[in-house]
């Protein structure tokens, strides 16, 4: 099996990570997520969906630090300790437009859809509620069946 290699990966298509703990996913995810607003794409536009409240919150962490490292690395005019986006960025793409991206997705950054499944699934319901006949007010509730029986 080839490892994944977010500089190589097709940002057109989507895609799902799937691995086991400690293999890089977070980094792989941060590393894509800064290919995408590079290119343009809008923080708002981009949808990272994880399985817990923690995951979906450590992601967000990780996501805005490394746009931010990233940035300031790029405006430094030295070379040393680059990663590898950086290398990547300095090599293949035009420097200032990459950092006014950047930096306009730090400012928006609140904007981000960096979810879990659930709360993905309730803002969906929110947004289409009259399409789907449900109730503008519609809340997601634990299931406690188990302590009824």
């Amino acid at each position: 099996m080839k490892p994944l290699d977010p500089f190589n990966l097709d940002l057109d298509r989507t895609t799902l990570i799937e691995a086991s703990a400690g293999t890089g996913k977070t980094y792989t995810i941060t590393t894509l997520y800064c290919r995408l607003i590079a290119q343009g794409i809008a923080v708002e536009s981009i949808l990272v969906v994880t399985f817990t409240e923690a995951a979906s919150a450590e992601l967000k962490l990780r996501i805005r630090q490394r746009i931010s490292a990233t940035l300031d690395k790029l405006l430094q005019l030295e070379a040393e300790a680059e990663d590898d986006l950086v290398r990547f960025f300095r090599h293949s793409a035009d420097k200032a437009l990459v950092c006014r991206r950047l930096s306009l997705a730090l400012t928006c950054f609140d904007q981000a859809s960096i979810l879990t499944i659930h709360a993905f699934c309730l803002s969906m319901l929110k947004e289409n509620a009259f399409e789907c006949q449900y109730p503008f007010d519609v809340q997601l509730m634990p299931d406690r069946s188990v302590f009824l029986t």
